[in-house]
């Protein structure tokens, strides 16, 4: 079962995620004031092609380590140097294809930023592996402080030069300072031997390769929004999309992604268990649901306080956007805790298909309609998104007996919780405060009232519900000492229909 080491860990990394979101968000708020929104547009363009090639280099490795029952030394070491041998030929890819990336964008800027952004590759790859281990272990408090340090330091880096230089290689050279910062401070939390092995190469890629071309069209339909706005509209329309795309993903990374973290590690260990399996999973779908779901509340009910508050006016023109692209997180939450399932049993190669397929749809439908501004460009991304969700759900349902009605019926209180939350919140807040008080005030009362209506729901309404009872008693024991008695699961009623 999701036992209290999942949760303690999922906390200490969501507080790591969450401290270092917290100083992004404050460096989201300096940076808005001190650059503009071609500065960003640039940004964003180098962006996408660091990440690309990052994403590609790690791919299956990581979860390979993970997901693995019997590790040995040869296994780390060959996951650290196939990795590092990827991150070098794309190290000398980058740099081939700078001045062409430069010629497109017509920015002679981005020749050189490329050039030097593209040596995070090499300087993150020296990375101890040792801290694959500590996540393996659900061992999160050395992350948390290792992240924290690197995040701290390279904030005060940016912010600095900033202030002095007003331009955007402010955050060119602050990734250079957070890899090399994070690099050696690897070092200190780990003392894990590293080495260079191919040994069990053989053993790895039978693994990770559908994972490789998976990251790939993963990777790239989740930016494909980025590059078609970049190729249609102005580098500002780029720069002030990727703000809001920013926005939206910070309290995405800073809570969906530690929930989710440790949950590699916790399904595989049910993967010959159907019954057990499936239902962490429904467990997981229903924290997620309760998380997620208020999080796109607040976007979508309070977006011009949102905007106003953390960026300023000159944004104003992503208001409409932001509601919109809340949804992302929908999708992107539900559809990651289904990739993460079928990366416990090993169906790397339906994720592979399901990703080529979600990356062809999402490429025509963006190629075909006439997106001529930044809301209807959002609405169609967003939609497209929620569609392909939708349809992965029904896959996975019926390939792995997973009852989607079940599914439907966990997301319906938190939904409903949100709804009455927000609309309770617009009457009770007045609308002649200042903005900067009344987005606390709204968030204030908007997580209350959602709080005290999950509550109800839980005590209420749902105690018969074995998931709702179990996520209380995953709750309960995270903060007693005294073990919490969890219900059984029947074979009869989660099992195989």
């Amino acid at each position: 079962m999701l036992g209290k080491k999942v949760i303690v860990g999922s906390s200490i990394f969501a507080l790591s995620k969450f401290t270092q979101r917290l100083i992004g968000l404050v460096s989201t708020l300096i940076l808005a004031r001190l650059l503009t929104p071609e500065d960003f547009g640039l940004v964003a363009i180098c962006a996408i092609f660091i990440a690309f090639t990052t994403e590609l280099s790690q791919s299956g490795n990581e979860e390979y380590i993970i997901q693995k029952q019997e590790l040995k030394d040869s296994d780390l070491h060959t996951a650290w140097t196939f990795s590092f041998i990827l991150r070098v030929v794309f190290f000398f890819l980058i740099l081939i294809m700078a001045p062409t990336i430069s010629d497109y964008f017509d920015k002679p800027e981005l020749q050189l930023a490329l050039s030097i952004l593209s040596l995070t590759l090499i300087i993150s790859g020296l990375q101890n592996p040792g801290l694959i281990l500590l996540r393996r272990n659900i061992n999160y408090k050395p992350i948390f402080w290792l992240n924290f340090s690197t995040k701290f330091l390279s904030f005060l880096f940016v912010i600095t030069y900033a202030y002095f230089e007003r331009t955007f290689w402010a955050i060119i050279f602050g990734d250079i300072v957070r890899a090399t910062i994070a690099s050696i401070g690897s070092y200190l939390v780990t003392k894990n031997k590293v080495g260079l092995s191919l040994v069990n190469i053989k053993e790895q890629w039978v693994y990770v390769k559908w994972l490789i071309p998976k990251s790939l069209l993963g990777f790239t339909r989740s930016q494909i929004d980025k590059v078609i706005l970049s190729a249609t509209l102005s580098i500002e329309d780029l720069g002030k999309y990727h703000l809001a795309r920013s926005l939206v993903d910070l309290p995405g990374n800073n809570f969906l992604v530690p929930i989710t973290e440790p949950l590699l590690a916790a399904f595989a260990k049910f993967k010959t268990n159907k019954v057990k399996l499936n239902f962490n999973f429904q467990v997981s779908h229903l924290m997620l649901s309760i998380i997620t779901f208020p999080i796109v509340g607040l976007f979508y009910f309070f977006p011009s306080s949102i905007v106003t508050a953390i960026l300023g006016d000159k944004w104003l023109e992503i208001v409409p956007c932001l509601p919109i692209l809340s949804f992302l997180l929908v999708s992107w939450a539900g559809g990651r805790l289904i990739q993460i399932y079928c990366l416990a049993l090993g169906k790397t190669r339906f994720i592979f298909f399901y990703n080529a397929f979600s990356f062809v749809v999402t490429l025509v439908v963006l190629l075909t309609l006439e997106l001529r501004s930044l809301y209807d460009f959002s609405l169609a991304y967003v939609s497209v998104g929620l569609v392909l969700y939708f349809i992965l759900i029904n896959l996975i349902a019926k390939r792995h007996e997973i009852k989607k009605f079940k599914l439907l019926s966990l997301s319906i209180p938190p939904f409903m919780a949100v709804i009455i939350a927000g609309l309770c919140t617009q009457v009770i807040i007045p609308e002649k405060l200042p903005v900067a008080l009344t987005l606390i005030l709204s968030c204030v009362v908007f997580s209350l009232i959602y709080l005290a209506i999950i509550y109800m729901v839980f005590y209420f309404f749902c105690r018969t519900q074995l998931e709702h009872s179990y996520v209380r008693g995953l709750i309960l024991s995270t903060f007693k000492k005294k073990r919490i008695e969890i219900p059984d699961i029947k074979q009869s009623k989660y099992g195989a229909k």
